[in-house]
């Protein structure tokens, strides 16, 4: 038998075996690596908000997050329903939470005042105002909604604001099917953010509804970035404020935001 054809063979056998250890061990590598940076990018939770932000990615604020990726700010989303974005955000103590600011966390669930929680600047202003039809009367107290219909945002625990009003509340529709009952008679009054409602009537090409300056259950919040307190976060928050700061000086938010938003300066 010829020894050097087997010799050869050996060899071929031999570089073989270690191409495929050292693969495995190159393959390994990267997985460890890849969890290792997926541990470091940081999760933001959002709230479906069905005219801002959404799982089509039509709002302007999926517009806004899609430039900051562009820009080269690192995170994962999750975009839930507000009860499902509520247990989640309570459970892990390493996410972000987008848009909300401290002051409503708080006032939606008072344990958020034992939470360490960093936030970024406002990206835009909002408020929680009650609507009503422009043919019928402005509410400037919450107690002329004593007994009326009232539409609040689909999801959200409204008994903060309602509780001492006895008011027929209906959570279980979003801003457009509150508005077109608005109009045809079959509520008094939506309990709503601005600017979704104006967005959502300018999208249906309805009139848009009225409110009382002097009446708002939350007043010029700011829509933030609210995360933990941990390191990466810190950093997350750092970064997402430069960026911010940045598209607020060129114009590029309020673009991205649309003409209804009211960009904090």
């Amino acid at each position: 038998m010829d020894t050097s054809y087997m010799a050869k063979n050996a060899t071929i056998v031999s570089c073989r075996a270690l191409t495929s250890k050292l693969s495995l061990w190159l393959l390994a590598l990267l997985c460890i690596s890849s969890e290792a940076l997926s541990e470091n990018i940081s999760r933001i939770y959002g709230i479906n908000l069905p005219y801002r932000l959404n799982e089509m990615g039509e709002g302007g604020y999926n517009r806004l997050l899609d430039e900051l990726r562009t820009q080269g700010l690192q995170f994962d989303l999750s975009i839930l329903p507000l009860k499902r974005w509520h247990n989640r955000t309570r459970s892990d103590r390493e996410s972000c939470l987008f848009p909300v600011s401290v002051n409503a966390l708080q006032t939606y669930d008072a344990s958020y005042n034992d939470i360490s929680l960093v936030s970024s600047q406002p990206v835009d202003w909002v408020s929680l105002r009650v609507f009503t039809a422009p043919n019928r009367p402005v509410i400037n107290t919450m107690d002329q909604l004593r007994g009326k219909r009232v539409a609040t945002w689909k999801s959200h625990d409204s008994e903060p604001f309602t509780r001492d009003y006895n008011l027929s509340p209906d959570e279980s529709r979003n801003e457009s099917s509150q508005l077109q009952m608005l109009y045809a008679g079959r509520l008094d009054a939506i309990i709503g953010f601005a600017p979704d409602v104006n967005i959502a009537a300018t999208s249906l090409k309805l009139p848009r509804p009225v409110y009382s300056p002097e009446l708002s259950l939350l007043d010029r919040e700011g829509a933030t970035l609210v995360c933990h307190d941990t390191e990466a976060n810190r950093k997350l928050t750092r970064e997402f404020d430069r960026l911010i700061t940045k598209m607020k000086k060129s114009g590029k938010l309020h673009q991205l935001l649309g003409s209804h938003a009211s960009v904090s300066l």
